[in-house]
């Protein structure tokens, strides 16, 4: 409404963290979904400040906007996978879960990133990301049956620390000798 001032924010209060991750996802997804594997930096800023987190009022706009121009950034810099992997979509259901970003390969099968942009130390052996990788391999098998390839655990926080979980529940870093960042 012209003339409306902004709803003032307590000073000191931070960003919700979920919010912010949604925020990659969406920005990632947006990139993905017009084809763009190796975006400029412009085409990130572009994506970057369309997204409705930086809409909502807030004393610490411009770190909100850094935070989701890095995480894309590195997103794509590692882990996007290759033109051979196909975009299908975002936040894709599977049971009580979703899968962030999910891919297809003509001979690889499906597979899904799950984007974490938290540091990695504060993720890595939670029981909460246990839960959240086996509701999702059961749910992504369930849906996708055998070609359900597993879920890259992206850390664009820690991205030495990211690794694919298989359907069978075992783990490979991403950073292992023969294990290709963009599998």
């Amino acid at each position: 409404m012209p003339g409306s001032v902004p709803p003032k924010v307590a000073p000191g209060t931070p960003h919700d963290g979920r919010q912010l991750g949604w925020g990659v996802h969406r920005v990632v997804a947006r990139l993905l979904a017009a084809n763009k594997r190796r975006p400029s930096a412009g085409e990130i800023l572009e994506s970057v400040v369309l997204d409705p987190t930086l809409a909502e009022p807030h004393v610490y706009g411009l770190a909100a906007r850094q935070r989701l121009i890095t995480a894309t950034a590195v997103y794509f810099r590692l882990f996007a996978p290759g033109p051979e992997w196909q975009f299908l979509d975002r936040e894709v259901p599977v049971g009580r879960r979703s899968l962030d970003l999910v891919f297809e390969h003509a001979r690889a099968g499906v597979r899904a990133d799950e984007l974490k942009s938290a540091t990695g130390h504060s993720l890595l052996g939670s029981e909460e990301l246990d839960e959240q990788l086996s509701d999702e391999l059961a749910g992504g098998k369930r849906r996708y049956g055998d070609r359900f390839a597993g879920v890259r655990v992206v850390l664009l926080g820690a991205p030495s620390q990211s690794f694919l979980a298989r359907p069978d529940a075992s783990r490979v870093p991403l950073t292992e000798e023969g294990t290709p960042w963009r599998i």
